[in-house]
C-alpha cells in the first residue's frame, strides 16, 4: 500500500507513509533489546524481512554475529505486531535461511530459503511451526516471491 518499510543494518525499522503529498518518515524503532544487542543479535541475509498486510505482522530474519555481519543467515526468524511495534514470537529456523516471505491468504504461511543452500522451508506464519522442507529446490536460490 502506502506505507513503505525498511530495515537497517543495525535492526531499525523505518516506515515511511506515502499516503499524502509528501513522504513522512516515523520514528524509528528497534527490533532488539539492549540486552539482545549486547547478545549480538543482528539482522542479516539478502531478502530479510517480510510483512502480512491483513494481520499487521512483520517477520525477520535474526543471527548472533558481529558488526559486519549483515548478510549472515539467520538462526531465527522474529515477528512483530507491526501496530504495537512489539515482538510475540521467536520462530527457530529449521535450517539457515537468508530469504523469507509470507503469503498474504487467511492462513498465512512462511517460507525461508539460504542462498547456499538446496531446500524451501514451510512453516504456518500464525503458531510458527515448521510444516515441511522442500528438498533439492535448485542451486543458491537467492530471493523467494509469492504472487
Amino acid at each position: 500500500g502506502n506505507r513503505w518499510l525498511f530495515v537497517s543494518r543495525e535492526g531499525y525499522i523505518h516506515t515511511f507513509d506515502a499516503s499524502g503529498k509528501e513522504l513522512m518518515l516515523s520514528t524509528p524503532w528497534s527490533l532488539a533489546s539492549e540486552d539482545e544487542r549486547q547478545a549480538s543479535w543482528r539482522v542479516g541475509g539478502n531478502q530479510l524481512i517480510a510483512a502480512h498486510v491483513a494481520n499487521q505482522r512483520l517477520f525477520v530474519l535474526m543471527h548472533k554475529g558481529g558488526k559486519y555481519t549483515f548478510w549472515d543467515p539467520a538462526e531465527e526468524i522474529w515477528v512483530y505486531d507491526l501496530e504495537q511495534r512489539v515482538r510475540l514470537q521467536r520462530i527457530k529456523a529449521e535450517h539457515p535461511a537468508t530469504a523469507v516471505r509470507v503469503s498474504q491468504d487467511d492462513e498465512p504461511l512462511l517460507f525461508t530459503t539460504f542462498i547456499g543452500g538446496t531446500v524451501l522451508d514451510v512453516y504456518d506464519a500464525q503458531s510458527g511451526d515448521h510444516l515441511r522442507t522442500v528438498e533439492e529446490l535448485g542451486i543458491s536460490p537467492t530471493f523467494l516471491q509469492i504472487p
